[in-house]
């Protein structure tokens, strides 16, 4: 019932002794002169109802109209009386619609939909399930009852019925008129409220079945237009149904597995993996969607799919499958190229870096060079003792030893092949390179300060994409700092933790960018500067993007820019991070 609606209570009325006196209600009026007593056998009604219950059980929701329309004909000529109106309340109790309507007199119908106003006394009485019986109109009719009386003389009304039946949430009344004064005797009443619950109960189920063909024909129309193979699962793992535009995708028809297990039908380590799977959906709520991905060899190729599973209200479990083989090629080959893309952006980064590199690498070489000249002096010069050339062979070996550690660092930054993430250790890898930039800096004579966190838990990624995007901002904020004065020239690069997450932050104390220019730094082919290409940041905001977090600019009142990004501990970040 809907919410604020009179509550609806209706007596159940007790079949009554044949020629019982009609009931009389307060406030009727005299009865007077002659009336037409509607007071007869009842076996005529007991046939009429056995017929109509038996018609009835057999209709279709598309025939109940018409049934109820020729059955209320009868129903008037049963009676003997002039016409007959079924109507329903609205859910809010405010309209009166006519559902059907009869006259062996040839009276017009009355309007399809009335306001429950237009009879106010009659609407409460029906609403309280009150029976109204009026031998004689308007005498009968209480003096409150104003409107039903100036509707009732309107219709030529003498006599009136109403009959109020309840079924499910809807209100019904069943209306009978006459056009001479007649008296409604109890067991008519009785009868015709039998039928009245007859008509109700047939239209309720008829609108019910209307609505459930009409959701049934929105979700097959949802199904036709579904890309996806939809599969209903037993709780145990059994097919119970299927649907599908194209079986292209199946490893044998339909009529092959419905029924069976998907122990029969699949791959058995693909009926393996899918068992958890289903456990997961079969014992949770039933609004959880749990995803599975699997593959199949199908027409002789490795065919992807990704199934969505949820539960069903009768336990059953729903499997919507798609075939996803082209999305996951076409996320190979966006990896690829972006791990190609990594891979130049590194290559180009070394590019800048082949001064301080050249640098990084003379000073061992020359020290192997002038200690091994050395050693062939002694050597020339006669049988030298072992300790004298001792000390001569430990330099060149460690003067080595620092050379191959430069060369290992560069071929690191030059590896193209991905690497698992793993947990490593921030400040270890800021501080790495900032050797690497040691001599770029001093070159560009711009001091870096290193500020890094003590204790700080360890982040899960690939080390040598971090590096090289630290490497990246620490080179943008010299480049940034090249037309300043040395001694404003100063990089910053702090580590630190905070709401759970490691952050490095790289400062510089340049002078910035426009406001509107901050959003497109991370834009490919974007550059503040002439001989920029655009690709550094846009390179290095991908990989944060990779590793869950987000790369990020901000300008600083001070002046300058900063850097920064955060990423989140690694499971393992308890036990010593990778060095």
């Amino acid at each position: 019932m809907p919410k604020g609606s009179p509550r609806r209570t209706l007596r159940k009325t007790a079949p009554p002794t044949r020629g019982a006196p009609a009931r009389r209600r307060a406030g009727h009026g005299k009865e007077g002169g002659t009336s037409t007593k509607h007071d007869f056998p009842a076996p005529a009604f007991q046939a009429l109802l056995l017929s109509l219950s038996a018609a009835f059980a057999r209709l279709s929701a598309s025939d109940v109209e018409q049934q109820i329309s020729e059955w209320l004909g009868k129903l008037v000529q049963l009676a003997d009386c002039d016409r007959a109106t079924l109507w329903q309340f609205s859910a809010d109790g405010s309209t009166l619609h006519r559902r059907h309507f009869y006259s062996r007199s040839g009276d017009s119908a009355p309007s399809a939909d009335l306001p429950a106003t237009h009879f106010p006394w009659l609407t409460k009485q029906a609403l309280r399930g009150r029976v109204i019986a009026w031998a004689r109109v308007p005498d009968e009719i209480p003096r409150e009852a104003v409107e039903e009386r100036a509707y009732a003389i309107a219709r030529g009304a003498r006599a009136l019925l109403s009959i109020p039946v309840l079924s499910g949430s809807s209100l019904y009344v069943l209306s009978m008129a006459c056009r001479r004064p007649c008296s409604w005797s109890p067991s008519l009443i009785f009868w015709l409220r039998l039928v009245a619950g007859i008509f109700a109960s047939a239209l309720e189920r008829a609108s019910a079945e209307r609505s459930l063909q009409a959701m049934q024909e929105r979700h097959r129309a949802v199904l036709r237009a579904l890309p996806d193979m939809l599969f209903v699962i037993s709780a145990d793992g059994h097919y119970l149904d299927y649907y599908g535009k194209d079986d292209t995708d199946l490893l044998v028809e339909p009529a092959a597995f419905l029924g069976h297990s998907i122990d029969e039908i699949l791959p058995a380590d693909v009926a393996q993996a899918m068992r958890p799977s289903l456990e997961r959906v079969a014992k949770h709520a039933k609004d959880e969607v749990v995803t599975h991905e699997f593959f199949l060899t199908l027409r002789g190729r490795v065919q992807h799919f990704e199934a969505r599973l949820v539960r069903r209200d009768d336990g059953a479990i729903v499997s919507i499958v798609r075939n996803v083989t082209e999305s996951v090629q076409r996320r190979t080959e966006i990896e690829r190229l972006r791990l190609e893309l990594t891979h130049a952006g590194r290559a180009a980064l070394l590019g800048h870096l082949t001064a301080s590199l050249a640098h990084e690498l003379q000073q061992p070489i020359a020290a192997v060079v002038a200690n091994a000249e050395a050693a062939w002096y002694r050597l020339e010069a006669g049988r030298p003792e072992p300790k004298e050339l001792q000390p001569l062979l430990t330099d060149i070996s460690e003067s080595a030893v620092r050379a191959s550690e430069q060369i290992k660092r560069v071929h690191g930054y030059l590896r193209k092949d991905r690497v698992p993430h793993r947990p490593v250790d921030l400040n270890r890898l800021a501080m790495e390179v900032a050797k690497v930039t040691q001599s770029e800096l001093r070159i560009r004579e711009v001091p870096l300060t290193l500020e890094l966190g003590e204790s700080l838990p360890a982040v899960l990624g690939d080390p040598i994409e971090i590096q090289q995007v630290i490497l990246n901002l620490l080179l943008n904020g010299a480049d940034a700092m090249a037309q300043s004065p040395a001694s404003q020239r100063a990089l910053t690069l702090r580590t630190f933790i905070e709401k759970e997450k490691v952050h490095l932050s790289v400062y510089d104390r340049g002078p910035g960018v426009a406001p509107t220019e901050l959003k497109r730094l991370f834009e490919p082919f974007y550059s503040t500067k002439p001989e920029g290409i655009g690709m550094g940041l846009s390179i290095s905001s991908e990989i944060i993007r990779a590793h869950g977090g987000e790369l990020r600019a901000e300008l600083l009142q001070t002046g300058g820019m900063r850097f920064y990004f955060s990423l989140k501990p690694s499971l393992g970040s308890l036990s010593p991070p990778e060095t």
